[in-house]
């Protein structure tokens, strides 16, 4: 791309409706499917064997916009840091099938077009100064997924973590700094136990789910599959399980959070399954 500000001429005619796309009904994640197929479709427009220039634009976007106020609510703290660029391969080219004098042409049939500018920069980025360091440098740190979960009969809750560590010892521990207005939280402290579920990659949606930050109709337990275990659900793909007792059911906190420690009561793990990790406002 050359330059930060690139020009593109759009048709705002026969918008393509992305509801009737069957797979991206079918697919929780229609975000990433969409991204993902922007290449295949805009190479046929090329063609000329796609939609016109302006489903692209509106559905790329639209797109973008959706997970940039995505990531914003849920972590609010990389916005500091990172934004999420257009495709390069999409930003810095003018996509408009038929050459300029076929444009006019359209214009006389009464179909409107315009030029619109995409900057390579955050309009909305504070400058360096202004940015609170502590966020910045927990966004630069590597951090596992997991998700705890607890059940009480029919009852059962769960939330994501990712600030949490391993302590050796015997018993070895568990330590996450937990949101105390989590409704999981409560349901913990009330049984005592929960399963820490290590995701794998692949994972990452359901982890935004159980953060409350993603829809999941139905409830979150709607979202990936899981299995009944006494200290709490399992979800079945993940990387490791590991049952653990709450310590001490009235913790102290830790800058906002609640210092929790829990004993881990026994460890299973999935081999040849790698592990989620979260840094600098994506999954990996």
């Amino acid at each position: 791309m050359q330059g930060d500000v690139v020009a593109h001429q759009v048709e705002l005619t026969d918008p393509l409706s992305l509801g009737q796309t069957p797979q991206i009904r079918q697919q929780p994640d229609a975000l990433g499917l969409l991204e993902d197929a922007l290449p295949v479709r805009i190479q046929r427009l090329r063609q000329g064997e796609d939609a016109p220039v302006v489903a692209m634009r509106d559905a790329l976007l639209e797109c973008h916009k959706s997970r940039q106020r995505f990531e914003a609510h849920r972590h609010p703290e990389r916005h500091d840091e990172r934004i999420l660029p257009l495709p390069e391969e999409v930003v810095g080219r003018e996509f408009q099938k038929g050459p300029a004098h076929d444009r006019k042409a359209s214009n006389a049939d009464g179909r409107q077009t315009w030029t619109m500018t995409i900057h390579s920069s955050h309009p909305f980025l504070p400058p360096p100064e202004d940015r609170n360091p502590l966020r910045r440098l927990r966004g630069r740190m590597p951090a596992p997924v997991s998700i705890w979960t607890s059940a009480d009969g029919a009852r059962r809750d769960g939330w994501t973590i990712s600030s949490m560590l391993v302590a050796d010892g015997d018993p070895g521990e568990m330590v996450a700094l937990v949101n105390e207005d989590a409704d999981w939280w409560d349901l913990f402290r009330a049984t005592g136990v929960a399963t820490v579920n290590v995701l794998a990659r692949g994972q990452d949606w359901i982890s935004e789910v159980f953060a409350r930050v993603a829809p999941s109709p139905g409830g979150v337990f709607r979202t990936g599959e899981w299995t009944d275990d006494a200290h709490g659900p399992r979800l079945v793909g993940a990387s490791a399980w590991v049952s653990v007792r709450l310590v001490d059911a009235d913790p102290g906190h830790a800058g906002w959070g609640l210092l929790v420690r829990a004993t881990i009561e026994s460890i299973d793990l999935a081999d040849g399954v790698e592990a989620l990790r979260h840094q600098g406002g994506l999954y990996a």
